[in-house]
């Protein structure tokens, strides 16, 4: 297959010595098509996309919409605005990390096609086998609070692994996060 090229376009040559002489003295010359290596483009790398989650994407708006174009205006409405999504992410565990991070949040900041808002992995949690198999739900207690519970129903939950920690949490149950882990190793064959 042969690529089409058209006025304007950016290419890739390769010249021998003689070549690039020529090119040097006069500025102008015939190329052959074998010398053309491709459009420019095809050399560029592209630009790695940026992982925000639908909430994190939700916050960015929301400080954009408040006129927010600079790395420091983000970061200082973030201080004043209800961001946790964002303030965990750009406050990561490690200095490393957060190094990252913020300097992607800087990236987002200004090429926002760049962002691609992914959904987090869920899981479902079980215990047991057979008859004594239970499963981790989250419901609604009767003062709208939100609490976490094992059952024996099974309502296909599926959660987070940051939802599993806060019902280690909740539950006081540790290896949820574990078998959070078994489940997506799993459920990848």
């Amino acid at each position: 297959m042969t690529t089409a090229y058209e006025k304007g376009d950016k290419i890739v040559v390769e010249l021998d010595v003689i070549e690039a002489t020529t090119l040097k003295k006069d500025k102008s010359m015939l190329i052959a098509n074998s010398e053309i290596l491709g459009k420019l483009e095809d050399f560029q790398p592209v630009e790695e996309k940026i992982k925000f989650t639908p909430e994190m994407k939700k916050e960015f708006d929301k400080l954009k919409s408040l006129g927010c174009v600079t790395p420091y205006a983000f970061m200082s409405a973030m201080h004043t605005c209800d961001c946790p999504a964002l303030k965990k992410w750009i406050n990561a565990d490690s200095v490393d990390k957060c190094v990252i991070n913020q300097f992607e949040f800087s990236r987002a900041i200004l090429d926002e096609s760049l962002i691609v808002v992914i959904e987090p992995e869920k899981h479902s949690i079980t215990f047991g086998n057979g008859l004594d198999k239970q499963y981790l739900f989250k419901g609604v207690s009767e003062n709208s609070k939100w609490i976490w519970t094992l059952s024996i129903a099974n309502f296909n939950s599926k959660f987070t692994l940051d939802e599993v920690k806060q019902a280690e949490k909740y539950l006081g149950i540790q290896g949820l996060q574990s078998k959070w882990h078994e489940a997506a190793k799993e459920e990848q064959g």
